[in-house]
């Protein structure tokens, strides 16, 4: 191969990894744009201290459960949200949070829960392709850095009422008391939340 011919074979090959990394990059950019749409969806939902990653085809995500009575059902919307958006045979992973500090992890196959979910799949079916674990250092130490929606030194503001009543003596059979108390609350650290109370008679 003459002198042409070899610089020619190099460019060729410059111009081959050069795209390779190229396309590599754009992939890596529309995975990460993803994640934050996710992350988004969520924390526009109300969840807080939200973070959503990917690696290669699996889906993990971070939140804080401050919307909703049923922490389950908080769940199955996460899982519902990151399953719809993951292939088949990709695996998602829930972190949930409690005053910021991760407490439980559920891990389970896209393509068995979606089964599941729409009635394909039995419960007990789905429990082989379904992890619970309390063990969360792993899993959260991935999802570490900002996120969405943090609930740091936001305060919340609500109103509880209150009722209190008691027997009393044969002139006053039962003496009865009615508050509002308004508390304002913030989260300082993880881990940490302080409260304060107002007490309003009516």
């Amino acid at each position: 191969m003459d002198r042409a011919g070899a610089t020619k074979a190099r460019l060729a090959w410059a111009a081959f990894v050069v795209g390779i990394l190229v396309t590599t990059g754009k992939a890596n950019a529309q995975s990460k744009d993803r994640a934050e749409v996710l992350a988004a969806l969520l924390a526009q939902r109300g969840y807080d201290n939200v973070a959503v990653t990917r690696r290669g085809p699996d889906l993990s995500a971070t939140f804080e459960n401050n919307v909703v009575r049923y922490e389950i059902r908080a769940s199955w919307e996460a899982l519902d949200l990151l399953t719809a958006e993951a292939e088949s045979s990709a695996v998602v992973t829930v972190v949930q949070q409690r005053l910021s500090i991760p407490i439980v992890t559920v891990t389970v196959n896209a393509g068995s829960y979606r089964a599941f979910r729409r009635g394909e799949l039995r419960a007990e079916e789905l429990m082989k392709y379904l992890h619970v674990s309390f063990n969360t250092h792993d899993r959260s130490l991935e999802l570490q850095g900002p996120k969405l929606h943090s609930s740091f030194w936001r305060f919340d503001v609500i109103a509880h009422p209150q009722f209190r009543a008691q027997f009393g003596d044969f002139n006053e059979p039962v003496h009865s008391q009615v508050n509002i108390t308004p508390e304002v609350s913030t989260s300082l650290w993880p881990g940490a939340r302080i409260a304060a109370q107002l007490i309003i008679p009516l």
